[in-house]
């Protein structure tokens, strides 16, 4: 699934939390935020950081793969993370099991997603002030 406005990204998150049978709260407990916080996101409304939402992917055993545009048909897709079920050699990064997902992790995650995001949103205004 491509990504390409917050309401995307709300609408994935939503639907994975439906269909592993959790609750708003139980995904809250478990990704260490608030009820009310996996509600503004789900609905859209909230400016979440990127810690939180890594949590929150994480939390829904759901991975985020990110690319430059036209190079990958995947470009910004969150996808279903593998199960333990799953071969080593099916998984998406063939590299056998995955590391455990650790705080120091996700905050060097954030960290690299929000350099990313930063880099992205200059470009967007470098491109749109050429296009004027």
């Amino acid at each position: 699934m491509q990504i390409k406005r917050p309401a995307d990204l709300a609408l994935t998150v939503r639907d994975r939390r439906l269909e592993l049978g959790l609750t708003q709260a139980e995904v809250a407990h478990d990704a260490q935020v608030t009820r009310q916080l996996v509600a503004r996101f789900e609905s859209g409304a909230s400016d979440t950081n990127s810690a939180t939402l890594l949590r929150l992917l994480h939390t829904l055993k759901l991975d985020l793969h990110l690319s430059p545009t036209g190079e990958d048909r995947s470009h910004g897709a969150v996808e279903p993370a593998p199960s333990a079920a799953t071969p080593p050699s099916q998984t998406s990064n063939n590299q056998g099991a995955r590391a455990p997902l650790t705080y120091e992790t996700i905050q060097s995650a954030a960290f690299g997603l929000d350099a990313l995001l930063e880099h992205q949103s200059r470009n967007a205004t470098v491109h749109r002030g050429q296009n004027e």
